[in-house]
């Protein structure tokens, strides 16, 4: 999901509607929809999950605009929905657990891909989707509703539960809802991963105001791709029906309280979810003791003043490795990855904010004295005074959170 700067993008919407009715010119071809008939999701169309991936990856083929044609096979395989067997190390016999994993809002499959291999070697069946809209171009998501976006999910989780005996399920941001929903309504899942989960987000009240506007103006932000593995435009539609969808599951929660086990993992400083709500929301409704939050934190409290033992609270202030602070895309990609990681391709230098500095904003793609933290938080306090900031995009601690996954697991297990 984009940084809160599209809020003030949204308010902005009402003194652009003052003039000229707010016309939008739409030269570029990503911000023109494509006629792809699989942007409305029917799981009749498949006929299983190697199907779905098989018509899924020619509908990409035939729809998505790439970002540099000369590197399309990287970003097919990016957007193209994928399983994992488990590993060569693990029994030879049928799997008997999988985990669906699903991405975030203008994210791809790619993002999943360091969790999936973490539990492809933990001997899961481990399945990633595409959501409708996703992939292609940033205005598939002009006309999407965030009922596709969980008919999807539904599809694959239905696929999963015929393979193997016991089922989790998995996501970041939207994909993190959209987990934690599928198991309220599905008590038989095993247990429930959410990184950086859209539960609740900052300045929701605001944010409900794109139900609206997109009616009106169809784009909340239409800055140009620097990543081939996400959007960078955002319609407002997207937006709209995040917040229509997290808002049905606020309402669900609050009547039908989460039974299965959930493993939360997120940043305080997050600037997209709003951590503290969705910590509340953890302790009101996460109602199983084997529930787990990890909450990665700048100043970590010394102790614990709700008493809840299933929260734990990690350092995310990491001077020796120029960490200021754990952004909203962090907590799931593995410092390894190589777009994301420490040494990977992408650096998020945040082009949409150049205007506001342009220096820091170009020296960001080649210093070596660049600091890592939530997006362009200059007045974060941890921060030496004038650096060069960067978002982060991997989480440096990332073996640390697979053994939290590991002593997760085992206690599941122990529990079966």
């Amino acid at each position: 999901m984009k940084n809160s700067r599209l809020i003030g993008v949204i308010f902005l919407a009402g003194i652009c509607l003052s003039f000229m009715g707010c016309s939008e010119t739409q030269n570029d071809e990503r911000l023109q929809p494509s006629d792809s008939a699989a942007i409305t999701f029917d799981a009749s169309r498949y006929e299983d999950f190697a199907d779905y991936v098989s018509q899924t990856r020619n509908n990409l083929q035939n729809y998505k605009i790439y970002l540099n044609p000369k590197n399309s096979i990287k970003e097919l395989e990016a957007a193209t929905p994928f399983e994992l067997r488990p590993d060569a190390s693990c029994p030879a016999n049928q799997p008997a657990k999988g985990i669906l994993l699903i991405h975030g809002l203008s994210d791809m499959p790619f993002a999943m891909r360091d969790l999936g291999e973490a539990f492809a070697e933990r001997c899961f069946l481990t399945r990633s989707i595409l959501l409708p809209g996703h992939g292609t171009r940033a205005a598939d998501l002009l006309n999407i509703s965030y009922t596709d976006w969980l008919n999807a999910a539904r599809f694959a989780l239905k696929t999963l539960q015929d393979e193997v005996d016991d089922v989790y399920v998995g996501g970041f941001s939207l994909g993190g809802l959209l987990a934690t929903r599928l198991a309220i309504d599905d008590p038989s899942i095993r247990g429930i991963f959410a990184f950086s989960p859209a539960l609740s987000l900052q300045k929701s009240g605001r944010l409900r105001q794109t139900v609206w506007l997109r009616y009106i103006i169809d784009w909340a932000d239409r800055d140009p791709p620097d990543d081939f593995a996400r959007y960078e435009a955002i319609p407002m539609n997207g937006l709209a029906e995040t917040w229509l969808f997290m808002d049905d599951f606020q309402e669900t929660l609050s009547t039908k309280p989460l039974t299965v086990p959930l493993f939360l993992a997120q940043s305080d400083d997050d600037v997209i979810i709003d951590a503290g709500m969705n910590k509340q929301l953890f302790q009101q409704y996460a109602l199983s003791d084997l529930s787990k939050a990890i909450i990665y934190a700048q100043k970590p409290p010394q102790q614990i003043d709700d008493n809840d033992a299933r929260i734990k609270y990690i350092n995310s202030y990491l001077p020796a490795q120029r960490i200021a602070g754990f952004s909203h895309q962090a907590v799931h990609i593995s410092p390894d990855n190589s777009h994301y990681g420490a040494s990977g391709t992408y650096r998020n230098c945040g082009y949409h904010h150049s205007g506001e500095n342009t220096d820091k904003a170009e020296n960001c793609l080649t210093s070596e004295d660049v600091w890592f933290t939530e997006i362009f938080n200059h007045n974060n306090p941890y921060l030496p005074e004038d650096a060069i900031t960067a978002r982060l995009t991997f989480n440096p601690l990332f073996k640390q959170l697979l053994e939290e996954i590991d002593g997760f697991l085992t206690h599941l297990d122990d529990t079966s």
